[in-house]
């Protein structure tokens, strides 16, 4: 399905460019996804259904109100008090909402990007013509 692909493509470019901008990130989301959730749900698991069912359901609640702050912050930010509407200091630039504010605020101007040859695929056909000769 032809707009399935920009979903697995957009996540790889918001980790590439977490990795370029802060430098930890590529050790803790190993730790993190392959350490801590699976840890988490084998002991849930054995919590039993009803505490499984209660995060579960907590959790999902906590993602539908992130998705809607977040859709409201890019449709409509003026519904929302002030608090909802600035970006956390702590917050890596590839994930705020307004990051040319935070960049001026700074004074550098540039963000870090994963996406190095971006407008460059002219050499997408010859690099993929000499891969076969390594």
């Amino acid at each position: 399905v032809p707009f399935m692909r920009r979903i697995p493509v957009g996540m790889a470019k918001l980790n590439g460019n977490l990795a370029a901008e802060w430098k930890p990130f590529p050790i803790i989301y190993l730790i993190v996804v392959f350490g801590l959730l699976p840890l988490t749900f084998f002991l849930l698991s054995l919590a039993g259904v009803a505490v499984v069912a209660s995060v579960g359901g907590i959790l999902i609640l906590v993602m539908i109100a992130a998705a809607a702050i977040l859709t409201i912050r890019l449709k409509r930010p003026s519904m929302l008090p002030g608090a909802l509407k600035a970006d956390p200091a702590w917050m890596p630039n590839s994930l705020k909402v307004n990051p040319e504010e935070m960049t001026a605020e700074e004074g550098t101007g540039q963000t870090a990007s994963a996406d190095l040859g971006a407008g460059s695929w002219w050499q997408g056909t010859w690099a993929w013509g000499m891969g076969w000769f390594v």
